[in-house]
């Protein structure tokens, strides 16, 4: 998912910090992308209606680590 794409399901920047319990200037430190956890995160609480990008899980438990090394 994108930022964007969260703030707009949320109406507002400051709906979405309140929803993830963050102060009101973190998400404008976000870029294009949520980072990973964030995006886990939203998608739990929006039940699926939005959607972490594909890997995200893998990149924060490091996994994608493990599998370059095999």
């Amino acid at each position: 998912m994108k930022t964007l794409d969260a703030i707009n399901y949320y109406g507002s920047n400051g709906a979405l910090t309140a929803a993830l319990g963050l102060s009101s200037g973190a998400i404008s430190q976000w870029a294009e992308y949520p980072p990973d956890n964030r995006q886990l995160q939203i998608e739990r609480i929006t039940l699926g209606a939005l959607k972490a990008e594909p890997g995200a899980l893998d990149r924060v438990l490091g996994m994608d680590k493990i599998e370059a090394k095999a």
